[in-house]
């Protein structure tokens, strides 16, 4: 088999995080820091040939730049029909799709599940809340159906591999609650230090 070619989408910076009530700055700088760690991540794994950022935002892809990371500009206004289009432009092999907002993302962890997606099948993982944190398919025939409860929608076309997933693989970020969580477990070094140039006392109380 191929190795796997992962898409991660980023929205704009602007917009990210907006249920964490921090200064627009910090939260700009709290999104880029978590794709950073998941981007290098993704390209330390095993197994990982390519790594793909579908996004908007100028200033993320000025960050992939940096990184060595292609960037793939989104056109269709939806993210499902974005990634879709991603994937054909990544060409045939395995494809998967890996949320931005997984600091505690490790190689270590990825490795065992992509190791684990059913030969010429699909595989996912679930976030705590119901969503989908990442989407695999061996074949190359992705199905992306994020949205409200996609665990269940994803359920219905891919492999349950949460089952196998580290509580970082399933721990995004989208509240104060969810980055006290993905602390404890551990964040990247990006996260890390984005944190340890910040003075917010509700953040550090998060932390």
């Amino acid at each position: 088999m191929n190795g796997w070619r992962l898409i991660v989408p980023v929205k704009n910076l602007a917009e990210a995080k907006s249920r964490i009530e921090l200064d627009p700055e910090l939260r700009r700088g709290l999104a880029a820091a978590m794709v950073t760690d998941v981007l290098h991540a993704l390209s330390a794994t095993n197994g990982v040939s390519a790594v793909m950022v579908c996004t908007a935002d100028p200033d993320v892809a000025n960050l992939c730049r940096s990184l060595g990371v292609r960037t793939f500009e989104v056109a269709t206004g939806s993210l499902n029909g974005d990634l879709g289009a991603a994937a054909v432009a990544l060409g045939a092999g395995p494809v998967g799709v890996v949320l931005a907002d997984l600091p505690c993302l490790t190689a270590s962890d990825l490795g065992p599940v992509l190791a684990a997606v059913p030969t010429k099948e699909a595989g996912f993982v679930a976030s705590f809340d119901g969503g989908t944190t990442m989407l695999f398919d061996a074949g190359g025939a992705i199905d992306p159906r994020f949205g409200v409860e996609s665990a269940a929608r994803h359920g219905e076309v891919a492999t349950d591999l949460t089952p196998l997933a580290t509580p970082g693989l399933r721990r995004d970020v989208d509240s104060y609650a969810d980055l006290r969580h993905a602390w404890e477990l551990g964040v990247g070094s990006a996260t890390r230090a984005w944190a340890a140039t910040t003075d917010d006392i509700e953040l550090h109380s998060a932390m």
